[in-house]
């Protein structure tokens, strides 16, 4: 389940977020990805900092000025780094999850919230 906001207080525009909800069919509980995946936070971090810097030097999801080597690759490791944690929103699909960067923290206002997809298999999640 997806829950999207949207919040204006002025300026020259409002704010927009995103929830998301996963839930067991069988048992009818919600499940985060603290549930799936059975490695370290700190091993997590590491997979999702490589996929994100992957996807950014790819420009894979096209809200990125396009790489041409003069942005800083630590810059931007130590941008992405901020927001990767267990508890950051994820969505889930038949193969992979995506994990979800807020709106401004790693790309511009009008590419809104930025996901990077990752295998489940990167993650060592049977689903």
């Amino acid at each position: 389940i997806e829950y999207c906001d949207y919040s204006y207080y002025g300026g020259a525009h409002g704010m927009g977020s995103s929830s998301y909800y996963l839930f067991n069919l069988k048992t009818g509980k919600r499940e985060t990805i603290k549930d799936l995946y059975k490695g370290s936070e700190q091993e997590f971090k590491e997979i999702a900092l490589n996929y994100s810097i992957s996807d950014w030097k790819n420009g894979n999801n096209g809200y990125y000025e396009e790489y041409d080597g003069t942005e800083s690759e630590e810059e931007m490791k130590k941008s992405f780094s901020e927001y990767i944690s267990l508890d950051m929103p994820v969505t889930f699909s038949e193969y992979s999850l995506s994990i979800c960067y807020p709106t401004y923290s790693v790309g511009p206002y009008a590419a809104g919230e930025i996901q990077v997809e990752i295998p489940y298999f990167a993650l060592n999640i049977e689903v």
